[in-house]
């Protein structure tokens, strides 16, 4: 990625420089080769590389003055990467800057959602409040949308829940995260609260294969996963279903997922395993393409 990182690091470093014409030369010049260069590593890893690249032209746009561009780049980048706080924060400061100060604040309260350290939402989304006529560092996401009471209610729910499946009492234990997930549906819609969702999907989910309802477990780690793309848990689950269909193949996928993103998942590293010595391969293979042990 030689081409990439030498041509970002020079248009960034133009760009701090407030030299943004030239930035943006340095970035407009090097597209075609940055463009095969990208074109021989996976899909995701491009789109990203991509999104970080429109998010930098989106800032030089903004030193230029030219919002107009500054909004379709940001507007790429989003479109490359979802879950880019730059793009969400510079779309922020675009709509800033052209008065629209509700729409600034709710895109630079997602860029935090997204990355709470992300210092140029910090700043803009102080400023905004400040337009607004309120506290600097209000952020509707951070508001608990529960009460104490129902906050309450929530986390024993979720011990019980836990206790219940130790006790293998499923029925019970679904009832009990039924009710958990009830109360987080009725707040706002975070970041962070998609992911609590997308965790008690999880938990159902092996409820329902503790219960053999094998369809309705699927179901339930497929919109984990859907919630959240990097659930080892939810991949985990899936391998686990699948093993149990005896779709060794799909399993070890939905395995090695699993391990890659959480390494330490001792569920995934056991069902990985197992899923090897069914397929005939080494316990640590860890790719459907290596031969089968000997």
């Amino acid at each position: 990625m030689e081409v990439l990182e030498s041509t970002v690091t020079q248009a960034y470093d133009l760009f701090t420089k407030k030299d943004f014409e030239a930035a943006l030369d340095v970035l407009n010049n090097s597209d075609e080769d940055i463009n095969n260069q990208l074109s021989t590593i996976e899909e995701d890893k491009r789109d990203e590389h991509l999104a970080s690249i429109y998010n930098l032209k989106g800032f030089i746009y903004l030193g230029l003055g030219d919002n107009n561009s500054a909004k379709d780049s940001f507007e790429k980048g989003l479109q490359l990467n979802p879950n880019s706080s730059q793009a969400c924060a510079g779309l922020g400061e675009v709509f800033f800057l052209n008065g629209r100060d509700e729409e600034a604040k709710i895109m630079l309260e997602w860029a935090l959602d997204l990355n709470s350290q992300n210092e140029f939402a910090k700043s803009s989304l102080v400023k905004v409040n400040r337009s607004l006529a309120l506290p600097d560092y209000h952020n509707s996401l951070e508001v608990d949308s529960m009460s104490e009471d129902e906050l309450t209610i929530f986390n024993k729910c979720i011990t019980d829940a836990y206790t219940l499946f130790k006790e293998k009492k499923f029925a019970y234990s679904l009832e009990k995260i039924e009710k958990a997930q009830e109360l987080l549906l009725s707040g706002v819609m975070s970041n962070s609260t998609l992911l609590k969702i997308s965790s008690l999907e999880n938990f159902k989910g092996f409820n329902y294969l503790a219960l053999e309802n094998h369809d309705t477990a699927q179901g339930c780690f497929e919109k984990a996963l859907n919630l959240d793309p990097r659930s080892s848990q939810a991949c985990a689950g899936l391998g686990e279903l699948f093993y149990l269909k005896r779709m060794d193949k799909e399993s070890k996928t939905m395995f090695q997922f699993a391990v890659q993103h959480d390494p330490h998942n001792e569920f995934a590293v056991s069902g990985l395993k197992k899923v090897n010595e069914a397929l005939g391969l080494e316990t640590t293979n860890n790719t459907l393409e290596e031969k089968k042990a000997v």
